[in-house]
């Protein structure tokens, strides 16, 4: 984990000091104002700024819990783009649906202006028989619309269907891309306390052990102690991430 610096551009609003060093003396007088330039070297706020964030940005890249958040914010990015394709595959689906239901209504529409049609030619056809052949057509027209309604409605269902899979894939998905983000993350900050030194800090090791007994996983003592209990935690949770890494 990266600490910000006291001096950084985010640790005041107003003030800032001048990191740059001449022949005289180095530039460690305040400024009060961040229009101000600093009187030695000339360099504004946005300079200074400017390399704090390079220094913060090197310390974060030669540590292993900077290169594991880096990592993780990886597979970040891609969790959030894959979740955005299904999301707008949903949403081209959705637009099907609606497109189908409009078509539907449109069946519909068309049925009840044949069933019109078929009273009107019923009519005409009590006044005059030679008409009986048209009544027939219409008939079959009336027919071949209620077949074809039975057919949109039957891909109406089946494009239900299908979407109700995919936003219950999505979800499942995502919630396991979620938990291996969370356990690479824990994992990149157990490993980096783990690394810091070779007797472990024990202010580390207490941070180890509340984390893995707020999670569950650890039972014992929250007392700075790297004891076997606390290994054997620490290396139940990293089965537990593995496993759910390597999940399909």
């Amino acid at each position: 984990m990266t600490t910000q610096p006291p001096n950084s551009p985010n640790s005041r609003t107003d003030t800032w000091k001048c990191t740059g060093i001449s022949t005289k003396s180095p530039h460690s007088e305040t400024i009060n104002n961040k229009d101000e330039n600093c009187k030695m070297c000339g360099k504004t706020y946005n300079d200074y700024k400017k390399e704090n964030e390079i220094a913060i940005g090197q310390r974060i890249l030669l540590s292993s819990s900077g290169i594991l958040t880096i990592v993780a914010l990886c597979l970040g990015l891609s969790a959030f783009v894959y979740a955005k394709q299904k999301f707008d595959e949903a949403d081209r689906s959705i637009n099907l649906l609606q497109q189908t239901k409009a078509e539907v209504v449109q069946v519909n529409i068309e049925l009840e202006k044949a069933k019109q049609e078929l009273k009107t030619a019923k009519e005409i056809l009590k006044r005059i028989p030679e008409l009986e052949n048209s009544l027939a057509d219409t008939q079959k027209k009336l027919i071949l619309t209620k077949t074809e309604l039975e057919t949109t409605q039957s891909k109406l269902e089946q494009t239900n269907k299908t979407l109700t899979q995919n936003k219950n894939e999505l979800q499942k998905k995502t919630q396991q891309i979620t938990e291996g983000i969370e356990c690479i993350k824990l994992m990149g900050e157990i490993d980096n306390i783990i690394w810091e030194g070779i007797t472990l800090n024990p202010d580390g090791v207490i941070k180890i052990q509340q984390t893995l007994k707020s999670i569950g996983f650890y039972t014992g003592k929250i007392d700075g102690t790297f004891a076997e209990i606390t290994r054997q935690a620490v290396n139940d949770y990293k089965r537990k991430c593995e496993l759910q890494l390597t999940q399909p």
